[in-house]
């Protein structure tokens, strides 16, 4: 219970064989036993030292999940760059909730060439066949103006909170998903809209507006580029992010 690293963490073993080795000094003290309920859940990710109830991911990442709760994850894909005059679409937001028993392994990737984003379970985990196996959430672009937010056709800013980009240039602007970032049901992030991209006469239209966290993420390098993560670009899009929540 009082480990430097993982204090008070619980962790449900199905037996201990011999031989024990330990370096604690009072292993009475330092170890309990208890019901199979831990009490919620926790995360564990590579370089960490500490476990964490919630985490945001830019990279591929391995995470733990230690014990019995709920997650919440959010998915991001990567903004889709401009095309024909038109700006991009952001990034399609997407989200799951996950009921956890007994611990999980979830695997974050991001496909930068195809502008997904994803995490899956594997099907095995622990020497153990998994329920869950496979991908649950996965986020993409859609190569196009439309997304979460639509691009701006031709000289068209893009648009911002799941709505559509404006026309420009006689050419439509690209569908939003209609997605408010209001119904993602998470506890330790506050989600908010990107601005959309502004368009620009005889250059061309504005990405679409991505996800802020905590009012916060990546910025565009142009005027016409979206902000926030999976922004569309007026050129190059930005990057989609994972959020991953246990309680």
């Amino acid at each position: 219970m009082s480990d430097l690293y993982y204090p008070g963490t619980c962790f449900l073993l199905t037996s201990v064989e011999e031989p024990i080795k330990t370096s604690y000094s009072n292993i009475n003290s330092d170890f309990v036993t208890g019901s199979k309920d831990c009490g919620g859940c926790l995360l564990i990710t590579p370089g960490t030292n500490s476990p964490v109830t919630n985490v945001l991911l830019t990279e591929d990442k391995d995470v733990v999940v230690i014990g019995n709760g709920n997650l919440t994850i959010v998915a991001v894909g990567n903004g889709a760059q401009s095309r024909s005059g038109s700006g991009g679409g952001s990034g399609y937001v997407e989200y799951q909730q996950i009921a956890v028993k007994e611990g999980l392994s979830l695997n974050v990737r991001f496909n930068i060439g195809h502008g997904s984003t994803s995490v899956s379970v594997p099907n095995k985990w622990g020497g153990m066949e998994s329920d869950l196996g496979g991908t649950q959430v996965e986020a993409n672009n859609s190569g196009s103006s439309d997304g979460y937010s639509g691009g701006g056709g031709p000289s068209g800013n893009g648009g911002e909170d799941g709505g559509d980009g404006e026309a420009g240039g006689h050419v439509q602007g690209g569908k939003g998903s209609g997605l408010k970032l209001s119904q993602i049901p998470v506890n330790f992030f506050f989600l908010s809209p990107g601005a959309g991209g502004e368009g620009i006469f005889d250059v061309g239209g504005g990405g679409g507006g991505g996800v802020l966290v905590d009012g916060d993420g990546p910025a565009g390098d142009s005027p016409r580029d979206g902000q926030g993560y999976g922004a569309g670009g007026g050129d190059v899009g930005t990057q989609g992010m994972v959020i991953i929540e246990c309680i």
